[in-house]
């Protein structure tokens, strides 16, 4: 629900896995250019139900497929310029390319752009159920201002972006997969530690990498093995 500008500048400190999320933080938005929030995050979640929509494994593949950008200084998530422009051009092509298959849902090239994806979800958040989390916690998730009283006393706390974050991810709240946990090695200690140097052995520069780094490439590690098959 982030605004595209704001995706194509995280860096791989501003990602951290704490309990069952994968915490993302917006350093600076439209609407807090100082940055003032900057230390409150989106939970995101992992489908484990269905692999097209599982976060983990798409950060997992990409990390894991350009391991340099781990161990990047800079750690820029998406190092290369232009990455604005890039994704819209992707995403233009793939509407082209398909379509046929595009205008049997009633979608024709030009409909879809780069901001449809923050629109829809704002929309599906707010008005895809009848138990939609509350519009303090969507505003707060998509960075838009509400009016003076609300600004003022409507704040962020975890639980409605947590509930809203498991939404988004397209996990169904009306099935009991809804509370799923993300994909996770259940083994010794001593397994997990050999988990942790096969993993090492991938990324160049590897150990000085930030343990909370790690941890976010751990999990989303376990998002692939787990993903095997498809």
């Amino acid at each position: 629900m982030a605004r595209l500008d704001n995706i194509v500048h995280l860096h791989l400190n501003d990602f951290e896995f704490q309990d069952d999320a994968l915490l993302v933080y917006m350093k600076k938005t439209k609407t807090d250019q100082e940055g003032n929030h900057g230390r409150t995050p989106y939970n995101c979640y992992f489908n484990a139900v269905d692999p097209h929509l599982n976060l983990g494994l798409a950060l997992g593949v990409y990390l894991l497929s350009n391991p340099g950008i781990v161990s990047n200084p800079q750690n820029k998530l998406f190092p290369a310029e232009h990455q604005y422009n890039r994704y819209t051009s992707i995403l233009n092509n793939i509407i082209e390319a398909n379509k046929e298959e595009f205008a049997r849902i009633g979608v024709q090239p030009g409909t879809i752009g780069t901001h449809s994806a923050r629109k829809g979800a704002a929309t599906y958040a707010s008005n895809g159920l009848t138990s939609s989390p509350s519009l303090g916690a969507i505003c707060r998730r998509a960075g838009w201002k509400m009016s003076g009283t609300h600004e003022k006393y409507i704040k962020f706390e975890k639980a409605g972006d947590q509930y809203l974050g498991r939404l988004l991810c397209g996990l169904n709240v009306l099935l009991p997969e809804f509370a799923l946990t993300p994909p996770f090695f259940n083994c010794l200690e001593d397994e997990l530690n050999e988990i942790d140097v096969v993993l090492m052995s991938f990324v160049p520069g590897s150990p000085v990498i930030s343990a909370i780094t790690f941890e976010v490439l751990h999990m989303c590690f376990a998002s692939v093995v787990y993903h095997h098959d498809f």
